[in-house]
């Protein structure tokens, strides 16, 4: 069962950024096209299973791109001493090919005309997680952007979401928070006092494993019905 807007009035909903707002899942493969031509200019050999290592290496954006690149540059001696120059056209690339979720964008505007206080609530890098938000156009829609390198606290600490709360002015049981990691978002929120969490949920979990005051779901569309109901 949702528990939308019109049912018990949130006065807030807070976002997960990587894979909830932003499709990520589609930049990447976009992005690591872009850089594999690059790699050829350099006269690196093999781009495409560094492109390959890349994706690997950075599992779904949890690990920083320095990191991911010093170990490309000792599995491709090529690129060893360019990691530096590959990290800075990830920085001034990636965000180039960043896009929103499908009815992401809709969603946030009709959330605001009804005076629902938003957020973004993220891991990350500050200077690349800002970068994205603005590429996307977030930054006009939200009230608050909280990212994990800027305070020292990561998801799914509940501190990280009482931080962003706390800037709104809304107390967690009149909140929502929406995700799609279920560690990280949906265990995090809960253990916040979120009053409920929905998620996009990529890997699939079990029935059995899904939490209470939780709810999965498909995409924006399906959010705004939950969210927004008639």
């Amino acid at each position: 069962m949702g528990c939308g807007v019109g049912e018990a009035m949130q006065r807030a909903v807070l976002f997960d950024l990587d894979d909830t707002l932003h499709d990520r899942a589609a930049a990447i493969p976009m992005f690591v096209v872009s850089q594999a031509c690059r790699l050829l200019e350099m006269q690196v050999p093999d781009a495409v299973r560094f492109a390959e290592r890349f994706v690997e290496l950075e599992e779904r954006g949890r690990v920083w791109k320095d990191r991911v690149y010093k170990e490309l540059g000792r599995e491709f001696p090529q690129a060893r001493h360019a990691d530096e120059r590959l990290l800075d056209d990830y920085m001034r690339s990636f965000p180039k090919v960043c896009r929103l979720r499908q009815g992401a964008a809709e969603l946030l505007r009709q959330l605001r005309d009804r005076a629902v206080k938003l957020g973004i609530v993220t891991n990350g890098r500050s200077d690349m997680q800002l970068a994205v938000v603005s590429a996307l156009g977030l930054g006009d829609l939200v009230d608050t952007v909280v990212i994990s390198e800027s305070i020292g606290l990561r998801k799914p600490d509940p501190r990280i979401f009482y931080n962003a709360l706390t800037q709104i002015g809304v107390e967690a049981q009149s909140s929502v928070f929406v995700g799609d990691d279920l560690r990280s978002d949906v265990e995090g929120a809960l253990s916040a006092g979120f009053k409920h969490v929905y998620w996009f949920d990529a890997a699939a979990v079990a029935e059995s494993d899904v939490p209470p005051r939780t709810s999965r779901v498909t995409g924006f569309a399906e959010l705004t019905e939950r969210l927004l109901p008639v």
